[in-house]
């Protein structure tokens, strides 16, 4: 499975859950107008390993909704969130093509990110998948007629 389809899965999974889903990087969601609750991808920068036939992928998810001028409703974004969070890690580990390299998921909650606009719940994934052959490794192969 590459990386592209590992992602493109988790957010069909993360959509069950929230209005949007954005793949990129987490300080990118402020310069377009987005559709709250969203969910965001960032698996970016992230270091990713290959061994004994296994592809180890790092991704953070994160479940964050907008936060009203007094603040009034982070309490409420923050339990929802984690509410989200946890239920898309349920189905998530309900996945066959899914292992998870360790027994625990890191999981933060956050305030007043990106521009102090949003709150929510930030969750440290590392998956694991079966690699099912390489689809490119013909581009690799020596020219043999020089």
């Amino acid at each position: 499975m590459t990386f592209y389809q590992v992602l493109t899965e988790i957010q069909d999974i993360a959509l069950s859950g929230v209005n949007e889903c954005f793949i990129g990087d987490p300080w990118e969601v402020e310069a377009t107008a987005r559709k709250y609750p969203l969910c965001v991808l960032d698996a970016n920068l992230k270091p990713h390993l290959y061994t004994n036939g296994m592809r180890k992928y790092k991704i953070d998810v994160y479940f964050v909704d907008v936060v009203k001028g007094d603040e009034s409703n982070e309490l409420n974004i923050l339990s929802d969130m984690m509410e989200v969070g946890l239920a898309f890690l349920d189905y998530l580990k309900e996945q066959e093509i899914y292992y998870w390299s360790k027994g625990d998921v890191n999981f933060y909650s956050f305030t007043e990110k990106w521009d102090d606009k949003v709150s929510g719940i930030k969750i440290e994934l590392e998956i694991i998948v079966e690699d099912d052959g390489n689809p490119c490794k013909n581009v690799f192969i020596k020219n043999k007629s020089k």
